[in-house]
């Protein structure tokens, strides 16, 4: 599976639409297998959104996204948890062992 996670530092993005750095987790299970950082440089929205799909992930945890965001998001079928914030290593660990609590999963 691979979750990705928009980055400011150590913490999560507070818009994934406005992200300049996504972090990408490999996993099995709730072990992560390996990470990486993407840079996500485009001043067009659309293009934005298609970076972040053509990364082909199965989950996206965020804070704040636009409308439009979340619209490609959903035909795409991937899993969308947003408004979540916090250290990114912290709220990883929640999601791989079933604590984290988000005020909208889709």
């Amino acid at each position: 599976m691979t979750i990705a996670i928009p980055i400011f530092g150590k913490r999560i993005s507070p818009r994934l639409d406005l992200a300049e750095n996504l972090k990408l987790f490999y996993v099995k299970g709730n072990k992560i297998l390996k990470s990486e950082v993407i840079r996500l440089i485009s001043h067009n929205k659309l293009e934005k959104i298609n970076m972040v799909i053509d990364l082909n992930p199965d989950v996206i945890i965020c804070n704040g996204l636009s409308e439009i965001f979340e619209e490609e998001i959903e035909k795409n079928n991937i899993k969308l948890i947003s408004w979540i914030h916090g250290e990114v290593d912290e709220v990883l660990h929640k999601y791989l062992f079933g604590s984290l609590k988000s005020k909208s999963t889709k």
